[in-house]
Order: structure tokens, then C-alpha cells, then sequence
């Protein structure tokens, strides 16, 4: 079965005032309704007046997107009727949008791949219905808030795509500065659009609405792609419709059937008249894309595996920390593997500052501390202790050089068969030895160190 996936993004864009009115835009948990006028609640003889630097913003977006900006743009009326939604029409963008093409490189299992871009509009947002025992309320703190609507073109054919597209270009928004696009406040949702075919031809489009996170994403369009597979072939018909996404259930939900454009009765905005969006080209802005940073770590650090870097640049693709630079930064001191191994694999992820991370790994490697050792001097950095000190009380305890090659000479002769392996070239033996001479020193031994001293008497015999 070919699966075919479109997917639908708004981003709430970071301007001071809402889309068409002078409305700041409500901070999180603020009272209901607190931040609205006239014009949010739709009041007849209200006037929108757009946001410039909303058109701004989405232009600067399409720019860097290299799609082409509308020499003829204008606003619309999007029809339907709900209670968060007073005027019974939302502003939005329908046959004459501000940005037409355009593509995002996005990285993926090590190669750049490039999804192309159908259009980028801008429109309001609606308001919320808040649900609690009493009954339900309508806040329209979020009505007109200005939101980009980036649509692709169906050209995904997995979830890891769609994903892998959703985290690439939250990273693009938030380094253009004009979106957080934090998926958790709502400031990024996604709708996927996913047909099964068992031939090249499309199949019936279902439209999942408000996902909510990457994580979601991939689950949510697998289970679809599942659901709709087994649907194909068993002989039955997929139903166009509009489902939902139960994170709970990991499943996805029957909500309505899925309007088209004429149930909307889109027609021109007659209170806002159309514009040349050509006007609002700013300088192109120059910013490092997850495509740029990973083509430049492989050629920074050779030695360090594809996947790993891959990896590095997706946590930071999907985090508000820059887990590239704590990378750079920190393997300016310390091998550039080992800083890998603890941000990957080990916990740290971006949790220490670079030169903690930094001082830490090389103290590590240095003394050749264990990694439960090492986990439990992570702990007491988090609590508020120095590296440096943690570190020079650990090197305080470890045997001396010379008692540390006496221990070693000493359990060689006490084990002459695991020697006689080792010289043989069978590696485990040398576990063996180190973990014998563990047991005999009442201080804290190096192992790279004893490694060291084993292959110079291997040498010697």
C-alpha cells in the first residue's frame, strides 16, 4: 500500500498585536476574554485593519522559502458557524495567496531532502471553548491572532518524513524570530491530509486535525496508514472525512465529514482591498538550517559517525536549546566522541552548560571513571557541586603509579592461565585481569591506565 500525505501547519506568529485589531496578545493563563474589543467579538460595523508586520513575517518566510511572492494578494471570508467564532466567518486567504511554492530542505537518515510548498497564507485564529463541570465557555482571547497556514504539496510517503519535515521547519520559524512555534502552547499545530492507494493513482483523502506534537504526528499516521491499508484490502470504501488524533488510545477518531471549499462560501473581504505583498520584501535573512549544520558537523568532526550527528542536529531541531552549539562549544576541550556519547546516549543532553560538559567529559576519560561512577558525579553537579572539585576528590583516591604496575605485576603471577589467554590474543582475559586487580586495591584504579601498563609487559615478554 502507497501511502500519500499532505500536511497543513499554522504558526502563530510572534507580533505584539492580533491580526486585525490592536489587541496584545494574551500571556499564558491570562483571564478569559480579558485580552478582546469590539472587533474580536465581531461587533457589526467593526473595521479589521491588517498587521503589517504579520505580512511582514510571512513574507519573510516565503522569501527564504524561494517561493514566489503575490504581486496580487488579498483577503477572504471562510464561513462556519461555531461558538468560538462570533463573526460566523474567520479572515483568512483562499485563491490569491501570499506566497505560491516555495520548498524546505529537511535531513533525513543523512541525506537532504527537499519537500515542496503549495502556498503560505496568513489568517486569524479563532477562540476556544473551555470545557469544566459547570459547562462550557467560550474565551476569545485567541480570536485574531495571526497565523501562517504553510501547505504542502502531497509529497510525503511516511510518517517519519512528515515528521522529520515538522521539525526542520519549526527550526527555520523560530531562527527567523517570527514564531516560538512551541507545539505544547499551541503555537504550532499541525493537520495531515493521508490517502492508501494500492495503485499509483491517490486514493480517498482523510484529514487528521490538531496534532499537537511530533511524536503525535508519527503515531497518528501510522494508525491511519494502517487503518486505511486494511480497509483497502478488505474492499471497502474510506470514507472523506475529518478525524481527530487520541493520544490516549494512540488512535485516531471519527469527528465530521470533511467540508470542500464551497461549504466555506469564501468570497473576497470587501473591508480590506487588495495589495501588492512585493512591498513588504525585506532583505533576505540569512540563517543556518538543520541541512547547513549537518553538512558542516560531517565536515568539522569526521570522526564522528552520520547518525549521531544527524541525531544532535534533530534534538536540536526540536528543542529550545541549541544542542549544536553546547556540542561545538564543549568539544573545543574534550574529544568530541565522548561529548557525543553523554549528550546522546548517557542523559546529559543539553543539561550542563558547555564548559561544565566539557570539563566533565575529560575528567572522565582522563581518570578513566566508570559510568556509574560518572552518573553519580553528574547528580551532584545538577545539586549545585563543582566539576572540578568532584573531579580532584576522585583523583585523590586513585592508586598511585607505582602501586598500580605492583598490583598489576602481582595479579598476573597470581593468574598465569588468563595471562597465558591474553598473549594467546583472547581479549576478555584482560577484563579478567583488570577486574582481579579491582578487588585487591583499596583505592580507585584508572582501567585506561592499566590497559596501558598490560600492553607495555605484552610487549616485554
Amino acid at each position: 500500500m502507497q501511502p500519500t500525505i499532505g500536511l497543513e501547519i499554522h504558526v502563530q506568529l510572534k507580533t505584539k498585536t492580533k491580526m486585525f485589531c490592536r489587541c496584545t496578545l494574551a500571556p499564558d493563563g491570562a483571564t478569559p476574554n480579558a485580552y478582546t474589543c469590539p472587533i474580536c467579538w465581531g461587533y457589526p460595523g467593526t473595521l479589521p485593519f491588517p498587521n503589517c508586520e504579520a505580512i511582514k513575517m510571512t513574507v519573510m518566510l516565503g522569501t527564504y522559502l524561494q517561493g514566489t511572492i503575490a504581486s496580487h494578494t488579498k483577503f477572504d471570508r471562510k464561513h462556519y458557524f461555531y461558538p468560538d467564532l462570533p463573526k460566523g466567518y474567520q479572515i483568512s486567504q483562499y485563491n490569491q495567496p501570499l506566497v505560491e511554492g516555495g520548498s524546505v530542505p529537511v535531513l533525513i537518515e543523512g541525506h537532504v531532502r527537499s519537500f515542496e510548498l503549495e502556498r503560505i497564507h496568513l489568517e486569524e485564529d479563532a477562540g476556544k471553548l473551555v470545557h469544566s463541570q459547570g459547562g462550557t465557555i467560550v474565551d476569545l482571547n485567541r480570536a485574531g491572532i495571526p497565523l501562517v497556514e504553510i501547505v504542502t504539496k502531497p509529497v510525503f510517503h511516511s510518517p517519519l518524513e512528515a515528521r522529520a519535515f515538522l521539525q526542520g521547519l519549526r527550526l527555520i520559524v523560530r531562527r527567523l524570530g517570527i514564531s516560538d512555534a512551541d507545539m505544547e502552547k499551541g503555537h504550532l499545530r499541525c493537520d495531515a491530509n493521508i490517502s492508501v492507494s494500492g495503485s499509483d493513482e491517490h486514493g480517498v483523502p482523510v484529514e487528521i486535525k490538531n496534532i499537537n506534537s511530533f511524536a503525535f504526528v508519527e503515531s497518528a499516521l501510522s494508525y491511519e496508514i494502517e487503518r486505511q491499508s486494511k480497509l483497502v484490502q478488505a474492499g471497502k470504501a474510506i470514507v472523506k472525512e475529518t478525524r481527530g488524533f487520541d493520544e490516549h488510545k494512540n488512535i485516531t477518531v471519527s469527528q465530521r465529514t470533511k467540508e470542500s471549499a464551497p461549504d466555506y462560501r469564501y468570497f473576497s473581504e470587501p473591508d480590506i482591498p487588495p495589495f501588492d505583498a512585493r512591498e513588504f520584501i525585506e532583505e533576505k535573512v540569512k540563517i543556518a538550517l538543520p541541512t547547513d549544520e549537518f553538512t558542516a558537523l560531517k565536515k568539522d568532526f569526521p570522526q564522528c559517525s552520520s547518525e549521531e550527528l544527524e541525531l544532535l542536529v534533530n534534538r536540536s531541531s526540536s528543542s529550545k536549546n541549541d544542542w549544536v552549539a553546547v556540542f561545538r562549544a564543549a568539544s573545543k576541550r574534550a574529544r568530541a566522541e565522548g561529548v557525543l556519547a553523554w549528550m546522546l546516549h548517557r542523559g546529559i543532553g543539553v543539561s550542563l552548560e558547555s564548559a561544565t560538559l566539557a570539563a566533565f567529559v575529560e575528567g572522565v576519560e582522563r581518570l578513566g571513571i566508570s559510568t556509574r561512577e560518572a552518573q553519580e558525579i553528574i547528580a551532584k553537579i545538577h545539586s549545585g557541586e563543582k566539576v572540578e572539585t568532584l573531579l580532584g576528590k576522585h583523583a585523590s583516591e586513585l592508586v598511585s603509579e607505582d602501586d598500580l604496575e605492583r598490583g598489576v605485576r602481582s595479579v598476573i603471577q597470581k593468574n598465569p592461565q588468563a595471562w597465558a589467554d591474553l598473549k594467546a590474543g583472547k581479549v576478555r582475559a584482560q577484563g579478567y585481569l583488570i577486574g582481579q586487580l579491582s578487588r585487591t586495591q583499596k583505592g580507585k584504579i584508572d582501567p585506561r591506565r592499566v590497559s596501558e601498563i598490560i600492553g607495555i609487559l605484552l610487549k616485554e615478554e
